[in-house]
């Protein structure tokens, strides 16, 4: 494995993590079944990796699933991300806190019992599913992962540049978003069948994307612009400014084929549409004192808002779901763990 940026980079990243959650949506569509229940990661007991389990129709709510599961083990430290694939096996990654612990979990969903986990790579952090492979960013070098399902390896490192956060498949591509500590401003493109890499460069850092019918959508932090990419050559089509009083925008979160989510200051979620050549942006939910976005989804069902909210990091971290419609607030969950950053729903 590749160990090209010097470790101490990740202890600095960190504040960044609480300052712009970029790992990008991770959320599965339901298949035209109704909710069960979702699950949300967090830092758990003894600040591990961990996770809640929300059950929908009981309204039941099961803290430190995995360690409750798997005999009082524990995964690593610094959750990453977490990903739920044909609606079965939930995928975790957790950055550890060195190069040689970082790992890689696979968890059935059903039962919540490990199925296989993998040590590897340089803090692997962001990742995304796509048929049988898994694209893992290892957020301490400059490259990729590709690992099939079963977290068998299968090609070790794709160089995509520094400190890759974020990876979104759409249009035949993966789009690998970099860290806003990054010392190069590129976004890279991994070709999905020969998985060549072609880098664009900006003047910003390129910290999130998600992509709709009308081309790429990228988050350009500190600008507080949202560029729109031609999904063939990556030039700047169109573009917004999010007229937010914060100093930087960051994750974005894929709504409809034309909507999406933008996370403004870790404090407020704005909406962005797209129609044809036109983007307009309007004020979703606002700022609520002491609530720290650290993560958020579109759960489609239901027509729902997701906020991972860390209590400004004072005390254990909450869940608070919003009606998609008018942004009135249905439920706040209270959580057993902090820092709650990533959801999946299960069906």
């Amino acid at each position: 494995m590749k160990n090209l940026i010097n470790i101490s980079l990740i202890f600095a990243v960190s504040a960044f993590f609480y300052s712009c959650a970029d790992s990008g949506s991770t959320v599965t569509p339901g298949p035209g079944n109704p909710l069960k229940g979702f699950f949300v990661l967090y830092e758990g007991f003894t600040s591990k990796t961990d996770y809640a389990y929300y059950d929908v129709s009981s309204g039941n709510l099961m803290n430190d699933v995995y360690n409750a599961n798997n005999s009082g083990n524990f995964m690593e430290l610094n959750p990453g991300d977490m990903k739920i694939n044909s609606n079965r096996y939930l995928y975790i990654t957790c950055r550890g806190t060195n190069s040689l612990n970082g790992k890689v979990f696979k968890i059935d969903a059903e039962n919540n019992h490990l199925v296989n986990f993998i040590t590897y790579g340089t803090n692997p952090y962001g990742f995304t599913i796509n048929n049988n492979d898994l694209i893992v960013s290892n957020l301490g070098s400059n490259y990729v992962t590709r690992l099939d399902i079963n977290l068998n390896v299968i090609r070790d490192s794709i160089f995509t540049g520094p400190m890759p956060i974020h990876v979104l498949y759409g249009f035949n591509k993966f789009i690998v978003s970099k860290s806003s500590l990054a010392g190069e401003q590129s976004l890279a493109s991994i070709n999905e069948i020969n998985f060549d890499v072609t880098k664009y460069y900006f003047d910003f850092p390129p910290v999130s994307s998600t992509y709709n019918v009308n081309g790429y959508f990228i988050s350009s932090y500190t600008r507080k612009i949202i560029y729109r990419l031609d999904e063939n050559d990556f030039h700047k089509v169109d573009s917004i400014l999010l007229p937010t009083s914060f100093g930087y925008i960051g994750e974005i979160i894929k709504k409809t084929g034309t909507t999406f989510y933008v996370v403004a200051g870790n404090k407020e979620l704005w909406e962005v549409s797209s129609s044809g050549s036109q983007l307009s942006a309007s004020i979703k939910i606002p700022q609520v004192n002491g609530v720290t976005i650290l993560g958020a989804a579109y759960e489609e069902s239901r027509n729902e808002i997701y906020i991972a909210d860390n209590n400004d990091g004072l005390v254990n971290g909450e869940l608070h779901i919003f009606d998609a419609s008018n942004s009135q607030i249905k439920n706040s969950i209270p959580l057993g763990g902090r820092n709650p950053k990533r959801l999946a729903f299960r069906y």
